[in-house]
């Protein structure tokens, strides 16, 4: 379902380049509601409504309700744009960029956020129940390997509503942290020297502890980003997500935990889109 969803994204994205690359003017930060509030009219067609949406001159967005809203991020303007239901026959405009910073791997990397937000507004939208949390620490299932430097370390459980401690050991003994205590799923240690060297991440709930190992290594030595995802142009909020996302899927997913780094203190829903996956253990659709 997922990698349908997202060959879909990337299919229609790409059709968008090819064909109105030159009318480019931003895209959807965000949306209020589900994605059937909304019919994005592009050209002589339509498109699904997601985050991260590219827009283009002459497109019409219609909230079929009041209560929908959707943000947009234009070009030529430094703060978001509300768009309402009272916008519907009104075309978007917007300074025209010299060139398209959506490339395929920015694309295929937020195509996997976009796809996770819409099936959370879904479920949300058509009251799925979910099923109670049972405390665990995916991040820590397997071996991670994170920068070394001065650094906050940030990690994150299910059972959100657990009362934890958190504990970090370096490979010589030394005790960083001991037993920090943690709510609401996300715990954050104050900045740490890391050095080279293995690391143990410990995370308790009541009688139960989970622990992995953290192998801090030069920065230098780190997965480099493609220049795809580090261009001039792109957004701070889609470079940030997508770099984290790309990272992510490195190596069997020995990264995730630096990917979490990446993202932890940003505040835009893409970001803690990706911060609740990481955490959950979910898989992202970015290629290898």
């Amino acid at each position: 379902m997922m990698r349908f969803a997202v060959m879909f994204f990337l299919i229609w994205a790409a059709s968008l380049q090819t064909a109105w690359a030159q009318d480019e003017i931003g895209y959807v930060e965000d949306f209020t509601g589900a994605p059937s509030n909304y019919v994005v009219k592009h050209g002589t067609g339509t498109v699904p409504m997601r985050i991260f949406l590219p827009v283009y001159s002459g497109d019409l967005i219609e909230a079929v309700d009041d209560q929908s809203e959707a943000t947009l991020r234009l070009m030529g303007h430094p703060e978001p744009i509300m768009w309402s239901r009272g916008d519907k026959d009104r075309p978007l405009s917007a300074e025209v960029p010299k060139a398209s910073y959506w490339s395929s791997l920015l694309t295929s990397t937020l195509g996997a956020i976009s796809f996770l937000d819409n099936e959370k507004r879904e479920r949300v939208f058509t009251a799925f129940a979910v099923a109670a949390e049972i405390f665990g620490v995916p991040l820590l299932q397997a071996p991670q390997t994170m920068a070394a430097g001065q650094r906050k370390v940030a990690v994150g459980w299910l059972k959100s509503g657990a009362v934890t401690e958190i504990s970090i050991t370096s490979q010589g003994g030394q005790l960083l942290v001991d037993k920090s205590k943690g709510l609401g799923g996300l715990w954050s240690s104050p900045a740490l020297n890391l050095k080279p060297g293995q690391y143990r991440i410990a995370v308790s709930a009541g009688t139960d502890v989970i622990s992995g190992n953290v192998d801090v290594i030069d920065l230098g030595k780190m997965p480099p980003i493609p220049a795809e995802l580090t261009q001039d142009g792109i957004p701070d909020a889609l470079r940030h997500t997508a770099q984290a996302v790309w990272l992510a899927e490195q190596e069997g997913g020995r990264y995730r935990l630096e990917a979490l780094q990446l993202v932890v203190n940003d505040k835009n829903r893409s970001a803690n889109e990706l911060v609740d996956a990481l955490i959950a253990g979910k898989a992202l659709e970015a290629p290898k």
